[in-house]
């Protein structure tokens, strides 16, 4: 047996073992709440808000990261195909984009009214980011498939929709006005 187990058994007497009187937590509980400190469950239910508030705030940025990294990836795979594609085709497609920009402006003066331009524009834009889908795809698809005259013929008849869709908008808005 060692001395502090020697030392306890002789002085078993002089260690309190009993608990506190009836009562006694509660009335110290009450003491802690006016004097503002410390209550029991409160603590640990405030770090669990601030971890949750942590975490939302981590998952946010996360979300927004991912939102603009998609679309700088985006744009550098429009610019990346572009660069691939041969000079005699970037030339039509520059073309015919400066082709459906002067038929929208042209668009926008025959409008009669803002609300009627602003109507206009949605429509030419909704037509025109639906070819641009099909546009890129067959961009892509020329970007595994180099030199293939189908996809170049195929990404020029897209192009030329374009200016088919814009000279529809404005014989249809013309029509309207001789009406």
């Amino acid at each position: 047996m060692t001395n502090l187990e020697k030392y306890f058994q002789e002085h078993t007497q002089e260690f309190d073992t009993e608990e506190p009187a009836y009562g006694h937590f509660q009335r110290f509980e009450t003491r802690l709440k006016k004097q503002g400190g410390f209550s029991p469950g409160g603590q640990r239910f405030a770090m669990i808000r601030v971890a949750a508030i942590v975490l939302l705030l981590i998952a946010m940025g996360v979300f927004v990261l991912e939102l603009a990294t998609k679309g700088i990836v985006k744009q550098l795979d429009i610019r990346s195909s572009k660069n691939l594609l041969p000079q005699e085709i970037n030339d039509a497609v520059q073309y015919y984009d400066f082709l459906v920009a002067r038929k929208m402006a042209r668009l926008h003066a025959l409008a009669s009214d803002s609300k009627e331009a602003q109507w206009l524009d949605i429509k030419a834009k909704t037509e025109m980011k639906n070819l641009e889908k099909s546009a890129i795809e067959l961009k892509k698809c020329l970007s595994e498939n180099p030199g293939n005259e189908r996809v170049f013929a195929a990404l020029i008849q897209n192009q030329q929709m374009k200016e088919g869709v814009m000279n529809n908008l404005i014989q249809q808005l013309a029509q309207i006005r001789n009406q």
